[in-house]
């Protein structure tokens, strides 16, 4: 029983997005720090205006293009398995929706 609950608790997400354990390890923890110096930046930004103008919001844009990246191929991979034929459309993520 704690041998189920721990395989859900570490590899049922990242089955969800098409990744094994260590690749969505890598992926959250790039993105993870990427967040951390995003969020220094807006701190320095906060006491300094004239410092760090764009850098964080250029670097939430290039973070959201990455992931949709990321999830459009999960998506298409998910769509040539599920439906070869592309009949009818597959969810973005199992567990997951896109905002509109």
């Amino acid at each position: 029983m704690l041998a189920k609950r721990l395989a859900r608790l570490f590899f049922e997400h990242p089955r969800t997005v098409g990744e094994t354990y260590r690749e969505h390890l890598w992926h959250a923890t790039r993105i993870g720090a990427s967040l951390m110096v995003t969020g220094g930046a807006c701190f320095i930004h906060a006491l300094f205006p004239g410092l760090c103008v764009s850098t964080a919001s250029n670097k939430i844009r290039s973070l959201a293009v990455q992931i949709e990246k990321r999830l459009d191929s999960v998506q298409s991979s998910d769509a040539a398995i599920a439906n070869p034929a592309g009949d009818h459309p597959v969810p973005l993520m199992r567990s997951e929706k896109r905002p509109n």
